[in-house]
């Protein structure tokens, strides 16, 4: 989990610092041609990779995501999300909250912050209601496309809590 935060929180400075000084954006267009790449009344989709540490049986996990989020301006989104991993056990997470963003336009980032709640399973059908927090880094190379990294920390209300990681493509209509 360090590993990879280190490397988008490196992407993030290596693409800030090389526009830096320049009077050109990231998509070649002088500020005043500049296109917005965060808007308000926007509808997302990711598809992605998810990793938990560690699950329920108190083994790592590893599967995919999918996402819809619908953000009502630009700072302020709701989402529901889906994960799956395995670990010997398929693990099932559904999680329906809020985003915070604040979109950093001139070098293409928004970082968040995350919160709501989990309704989660193990192999065994045995299903969990619980809370999380967490943060999200997103890149966007057009308006429409980007990538999106977070953690979260997952608070079950049977005390077994557990850290998910996921990484994926946004596609934004």
């Amino acid at each position: 989990m360090k590993k990879l935060f280190s490397i988008l929180v490196g992407l993030a400075l290596c693409v800030g610092i090389s526009q830096a000084g320049t009077n050109v954006s990231l998509f070649g267009k002088t500020p005043e041609q500049r296109i917005d790449l965060y808007s308000g009344d926007e509808f997302q989709l990711d598809l992605g990779g998810a990793y938990t540490v560690p699950n329920y049986s108190g083994k790592n996990g590893l599967g995919g995501l999918f996402g819809v989020n619908y953000y009502s301006s630009k700072f302020l989104g709701v989402n529901f999300r889906g994960a799956w991993t395995y670990s010997g056990d398929v693990d099932q997470d559904y999680r329906v909250g809020s985003t915070l963003r604040l979109p950093l336009e001139s070098v293409g980032l928004a970082p968040g912050v995350k919160y709501g709640v989990s309704y989660n399973s193990v192999g065994d059908d045995s299903w969990h209601w619980g809370t999380y927090t967490g943060l999200e880094l997103e890149y966007r190379f057009t308006p429409e496309f980007g990538i999106v990294g977070d953690a979260t920390y997952n608070w079950n209300v049977d005390g077994v809590d557990y850290t998910q990681v996921g990484l994926s493509l946004r596609f934004s209509f």
